[in-house]
């Protein structure tokens, strides 16, 4: 999981866009050109993730993870442009 860097209060209106279906139990995407962002919430606000393996998936869809959160499916190209850390589409699990 990656931290997202999005210049905005609510990054949930950036993923709507993409997604306007979000959704709290998702499933690992079908396509290798999506990926998975998670948007929680902390006491600083809306924070963005990028889920970038199976594994972090289920750890952050565990019933007892932490915050409440929201999945949304988007275009991984999107997701490497939001990651200051410079992520690239093959750093993602297929």
């Amino acid at each position: 999981m990656i931290s997202l860097c999005c210049d905005v209060a609510d990054p949930t209106a950036l993923f709507v866009r993409y997604d306007n279906r979000p959704t709290i139990l998702p499933d690992w995407p079908r396509s290798t050109r999506m990926g998975l962002v998670m948007v929680v919430e902390t006491p600083d606000g809306l924070q963005a993730y990028a889920i970038l393996t199976r594994n972090d998936l289920r750890v952050h869809t565990h019933p007892l993870a932490v915050g409440r959160r929201l999945f949304f499916l988007v275009p991984r190209s999107l997701i490497c442009e939001l990651n200051p850390e410079k992520l690239t589409p093959d750093q993602f699990e297929d």
